[in-house]
C-alpha cells in the first residue's frame, strides 16, 4: 500500500498525488503548494520544468542538510589519511551494497512492506505496482440498462450509466443511485479515452459486472424471438453459453428476469369474455373467426375461438372422416375446453391422424357447438368429402352436427361406449363380482361387446342377455335399453362399430395427452396455448409430406395387431355364416373387455 508523505494516509489511484524523484508519493492537497491547475498541467505534460523542480516533504527536509555538510567539507579540509580513509570506504560501500545513490530509508521501508510469496511465484522481470493496479480499461454495452440504453463497465468492476452529451465528451456517472447510496464517481469519455472524474467510489465494486450486462443484453435479445416458450428454455441457453464465466447470477435469478423481460412483449391476458383479442399476436392467417353467442332467453353471452391454417381447412375438406374431441386440461378461464377436430392421413399403408381445427370454447350448449361448426363449415370449400363423424357421446354435440352437417353419418368411439356402461358397473356394485365370480365376468363382458354386433342384431343380444340375468344385472341391462337402444340419438346405428378398423377416438385423447405434456401439465395462458397450437398446426404439413413418402405411420402395438386380427377374423366367420350373432358375441366378449385396476375389497370379500 502506497502512502502519503504528509498525511500517511493511502494515495488510491483517482486521488490528485504527485511522485518524487525518491519514489514517495504525497497528496497534491497536503502540503505541495501546487494548484489544481498547475497540477493538471503537470499531467498534460505542458510544465515539466515545475514537476521536475518538485520535492517530496521528506526530500525538501533532507535538502539543507546536504548543503552544510557540503559547505563544511569545503571550509574544512581533511588531511590525506582521512582523505584516503573515505575513499576506501565508498569503494566498500560500492561493492558491498546495492545501488542505493538516488535511494533514501524510506526505500527499504516500502520494499519490506511488498507482500510475502514462495520464491516460485516471483517474477522479477515485472514490476509488481504495476501488476497490482493495471490500467483500467473501459468497455461500452449497448441496450442493457433497465430502460434499453446503453451501459460503461470498467476493468476494475464499476458501471456507469449515460448522464450528458456535449459537443466535445460524454459524460457518464455511477450507476449505484438508489435511497442508501448515491455514488458521485464520474468518467468523461472524449472520442475513445475514457477519464475518470475526481470523486471516488462510496462502495465495492462488482467484478461480475460485465458478464451480468451481457447476460441481460443476450436475455433481452432473444426473448422477443421467444414470447411464449418457457422461461427456463432461455435460461438453459444462458446458462450452457456462459459455464466457464465466474460469477454467474442463480438460476432462479434468470428465471424472474427472463420472465420481466417476458412480461413486456406479452400481450394482457384474458379475465372475462369482454376481452379485446390482439390480433398482432394471433399467428397470420390463423384465427378463423371470433364467435359470440347470446342466449335470447337469459341474455348470457359465450365466446369462442376458432382456428386452422389455410393448409388444415384443405386437408379438412379432404378428410372422408372426422375425429372430434374436447379436453380441458390446457385451457384458463374464461375459457372451458380446447375443442378439437382431427382426419386421418393415408397413403397405401402408411397412416397418420393430425389436428385440423381448433376452438377456444367458454360453453358446450347444442348453440354453441353449432356456431362453432356452422363458422367450420363457412371456412370450408362448397364441395367436401366428409361422410362420417366420430365423436364422444355428447348429446349436444351430436344435436349441433346433425343440424349443421345432415348428410353425413355419426359414430360413437366405443371406448366412451364401453367407459359410460363400466361406470353404471361400479353404480351397481358389480365391480367386485365381476373380479370373483366367472358368470357375473362373462355377462358383463358380453354386455359391453354388444358394439361389435351389426346394428341390426344388437336388440335381439340384449334381450337375451336380459332374460339370463337377475337383481343389479337387471338393472344394468335395462340401462343399457333405456340409454342406448331406444334413444333417438344414440340409436345402435351409431354405437356400432361392426367391420371398422378404427373404432375409437384414442389417437385424438392421445394427442391430448401430448399437448398436455408440452403445456407441463398446466393450464397455460390463452396467448401462450394459441402459439403451441400454431406450431402443432405447423406440424401438419411436414407430416403429412412424411405420409406421402411412406416415412410416417401411425405406430401400433404387435399386442394390438393381434387384437385386430382377431376381431376381423370373427367378423369375416360372421358373415360367413360361420358363428351366430350370439357365437359372435361369445368371441368379441373374450376379445374385448375392460382392464380392471386397483379394486378395492372390503373385510368381507376377503374372506
Amino acid at each position: 500500500m502506497v502512502t502519503c508523505v504528509v498525511c500517511r494516509k493511502a494515495v488510491r489511484r483517482r486521488q490528485e498525488a504527485l511522485q518524487c524523484d525518491c519514489e514517495k508519493w504525497q497528496h497534491r492537497a497536503c502540503q505541495t503548494g501546487i494548484s489544481r491547475e498547475s497540477y493538471r498541467r503537470m499531467n498534460r505534460g505542458e510544465a515539466n520544468e515545475e514537476l521536475a523542480a518538485w520535492r517530496c516533504n521528506d526530500c525538501s527536509q533532507l535538502q539543507p542538510e546536504d548543503d552544510d555538510m557540503y559547505s563544511q567539507s569545503e571550509s574544512e579540509p581533511e588531511d590525506d589519511d582521512m582523505y584516503s580513509q573515505s575513499e576506501s570506504e565508498d569503494e566498500e560501500d560500492v561493492n558491498g551494497l546495492s545501488d542505493f545513490s538516488h535511494g533514501t530509508v524510506s526505500d527499504v521501508e516500502d520494499v519490506q512492506e511488498l507482500p510475502q510469496r514462495h520464491p516460485d511465484d516471483v517474477t522479477f522481470d515485472e514490476d509488481p505496482y504495476v501488476n497490482d493496479n493495471p490500467a483500467t480499461t473501459f468497455t461500452l454495452i449497448p441496450a442493457s440498462t433497465q430502460r434499453g440504453k446503453g451501459k460503461l463497465i470498467s476493468s476494475d468492476g464499476y458501471t456507469y450509466t449515460f448522464k450528458r452529451d456535449t459537443q466535445t465528451s460524454v459524460h457518464w456517472r455511477c450507476a449505484v443511485r438508489n435511497k442508501t447510496t448515491d455514488c458521485p464517481a464520474t468518467v468523461i469519455q472524449k472520442g475513445d479515452v475514457f477519464e475518470p472524474g475526481l470523486p471516488d467510489h462510496i462502495h465495492p465494486a462488482n467484478q461480475d459486472a460485465e458478464l451480468r450486462a451481457r447476460i441481460t443484453v443476450d436475455i433481452r435479445t432473444k426473448a422477443p424471438q421467444q414470447i411464449f416458450e418457457p422461461a427456463s428454455n432461455l435460461v438453459d441457453e444462458v446458462i450452457v453459453a456462459n459455464a466457464d464465466n465466474p460469477g454467474l447470477p442463480s438460476h432462479a435469478a434468470l428465471i424472474r428476469q427472463v420472465n420481466r423481460a417476458k412480461s413486456k412483449l406479452r400481450p394482457d391476458e384474458p379475465q372475462d369474455l369482454d376481452f379485446e383479442l390482439d390480433i398482432g399476436h394471433i399467428p397470420e392467417d390463423f384465427l378463423v373467426e371470433d364467435i359470440e353467442v347470446t342466449s335470447p332467453r337469459t341474455g348470457a353471452k359465450n365466446r369462442h375461438i376458432l382456428l386452422a391454417t389455410p393448409y388444415q381447412i384443405e386437408r379438412l375438406a379432404e378428410a372422408k372422416r372426422w375425429y372430434v374431441d374436447s379436453t380441458f386440461k390446457v385451457v384458463r378461464a374464461p375459457f372451458y375446453q380446447l375443442f378439437s377436430v382431427h382426419a386421418f392421413i393415408r397413403r397405401g399403408e402408411d397412416v397418420k391422424q393430425v389436428p385440423l381445427a381448433f376452438a377456444f370454447m367458454s360453453g358446450k350448449r347444442r348453440k354453441d357447438y353449432e356456431a362453432v361448426l356452422q363458422e367450420l363449415r363457412n371456412a370450408l370449400p362448397d364441395e367436401i368429402e366428409l361422410e362420417e363423424c366420430v365423436m364422444d357421446f355428447e348429446v349436444a354435440a351430436w344435436q349441433a352436427f346433425a343440424l349443421v352437417f345432415p348428410d353425413v353419418r355419426f359414430k360413437g368411439c366405443v371406448f366412451h361406449w364401453c367407459q359410460a356402461v363400466w361406470k353404471k358397473v361400479q353404480e351397481h356394485g358389480l365391480q367386485t363380482a365381476y373380479r370373483r365370480d366367472q358368470r357375473v365376468h362373462a355377462w358383463v363382458r358380453q354386455l359391453m361387446a354388444l358394439p361389435f354386433l351389426p346394428a341390426a342384431s344388437i336388440p335381439a343380444a340384449l334381450e337375451e342377455l336380459t332374460r339370463k340375468s337377475a337383481g343389479e344385472l337387471t338393472s344394468l341391462a335395462e340401462y343399457v335399453r333405456q340409454t342406448w337402444l331406444n334413444s333417438t340419438i344414440f340409436t345402435p346405428r351409431r354405437w356400432s362399430v361392426y367391420m371398422q378398423s378404427v373404432r375409437t377416438n384414442n389417437d385424438v385423447e392421445g394427442w391430448h395427452r401430448r399437448l398436455n405434456m408440452k403445456a407441463r401439465k398446466a393450464k397455460l395462458p390463452f396467448y401462450l396455448l394459441v402459439d403451441l397450437l400454431h406450431r402443432e398446426s405447423l406440424i401438419v404439413k411436414a407430416q403429412v409430406r412424411m405420409v406421402c413418402e411412406g416415412r410416417l405411420r401411425s405406430h401400433q402395438r404387435q399386442k394390438y395387431k393381434n387384437l385386430q386380427g382377431k376381431i376381423f377374423t370373427a367378423w369375416e366367420r360372421f358373415d360367413d355364416d360361420f358363428y351366430t350373432a350370439r357365437e359372435l358375441l361369445e368371441v368379441c366378449a373374450r376379445i374385448y373387455g375392460p382392464t380392471i385396476r386397483h379394486i378395492r375389497l372390503t373385510s368381507d370379500d376377503r374372506q
